[in-house]
Order: structure tokens, then C-alpha cells, then sequence
């Protein structure tokens, strides 16, 4: 399976104290934390790798290597989640905090982040993960549009395609969009929304 217990990672344990912890993997494998090299016989390397980071000694800390989600308390996602000090409790919560950053909300490896949104018609081409050979195939073009009644308004938010997931050995393709509605306080004043396919 390709989980991130077997990419690069983990954590380095003595005496039942935790000694060093890579935070980008905890759950993974091949991490040294304080150990020396002869500490390391026995200890599992990961079987993900990057081709273009593999690992040549037991010094190197290389990016962990995965198609899974990262846990929200990972790094580098935990960069992005915010202060939640005795300021934003007392100022801001329930709040998200100020210096929040929604790349928080982005579950997939660093190098899988698209930068920006999708819009259909995207060339796929994904190798060595099918039995059958290459998959090739372009994104679907899809046009959603919706209306949200709030208290007298009328909004129509914008879609994007924000998600794809991907199961090669399946042969299935999950696509997401997102659209956003500034309600705060007004939430329960919503009283209607409708989604549809454009066209």
C-alpha cells in the first residue's frame, strides 16, 4: 500500500521518551532522530521515494514521499493553521486566527498541489501505477452554478475545481468543487440553494 508508513519518516524513541520526531511523517520509517549509524541496523528504510531524493546514507532527512493525505498536525500543514493563543480566544474565537493560511485545508503531498484551480480539459497522463500500462485521459469539462437565497438576497457563487482523486487500479476519477458564501452570522437567514449543471 502506499501509505506514509513506508515512506521517509518517524520517530526516534529512548527509553520510552521520545527523543527527535520528524514532523512532516511521524507514522513513517528511516528517520535517525539522535541515533548514530550503528544504531540504525535493523531499523526499516522506507520503500517511497522520490526518484530524484533517494536516500544514499542514514544522515539525510529526505522529503517523505506519498500519494496519501497529510495529517492536519504534520508540517508543512501545521505552518499554516494559525495562533490559537490567549489573544484569539479571548478576541477572535470561534474565529479562525488572523494569520490563518487556507493552504491549511490542502490534504496532499506539497508536490501534488496544483497551483491555482483546474478547469477541465487538463491533460492526465499517470505511469508504473496501473497493471494495464499509462492512463491517459483529459479532465471532463464540467460547468456547475448555483443560487443561494439569504434573508432578500440572491447570490450566485463561482465554482472551482479545487480536488482530484485519483484511483489508478480502480480506474476512478473524483473530481470536487468548491464555492464560497460570506454568511457569518447570517447562516440560518439561508433559506434556499440550488446547484446545477451549466448549459
Amino acid at each position: 500500500a502506499m501509505v506514509y508508513e513506508r515512506a521517509f519518516g518517524g520517530v526516534h524513541v529512548v527509553d520510552e521518551i521520545v527523543g527527535a520526531v520528524d514532523e512532516r511523517n511521524p507514522v513513517g520509517t528511516g528517520f535517525a532522530g539522535q541515533r548514530k549509524s550503528g544504531d540504525m541496523n535493523g531499523v526499516p528504510l522506507p520503500n517511497l521515494e522520490d526518484p530524484n531524493d533517494l536516500i544514499a546514507d542514514e544522515k539525510q532527512t529526505p522529503t517523505p514521499a506519498c500519494f496519501a493525505v497529510t495529517a492536519p498536525h504534520w508540517r508543512p500543514r501545521l505552518d499554516y493553521a494559525g495562533t490559537y493563543d490567549d489573544a484569539w480566544q479571548s478576541q477572535r474565537a470561534p474565529y479562525l486566527p488572523e494569520d490563518f493560511d487556507k493552504r491549511f485545508f490542502n490534504l496532499a503531498h506539497p508536490d501534488l498541489i496544483y497551483p491555482g484551480f483546474l478547469s477541465g480539459g487538463e491533460p492526465v497522463e499517470i505511469t508504473n501505477m496501473h497493471p494495464g500500462g499509462t492512463l491517459k485521459f483529459a479532465l471532463p469539462h464540467v460547468k456547475l452554478n448555483a443560487v443561494v437565497t439569504m434573508a432578500k438576497d440572491t447570490l450566485e457563487p463561482l465554482f472551482n475545481l479545487e480536488t482530484l482523486i485519483i484511483e489508478p487500479n480502480e480506474l476512478e476519477l473524483g473530481m470536487t468543487w468548491r464555492a464560497a458564501v460570506p454568511c457569518d452570522k447570517k447562516a440560518l437567514k439561508i433559506s434556499d440553494i440550488k446547484i446545477y449543471l451549466a448549459g
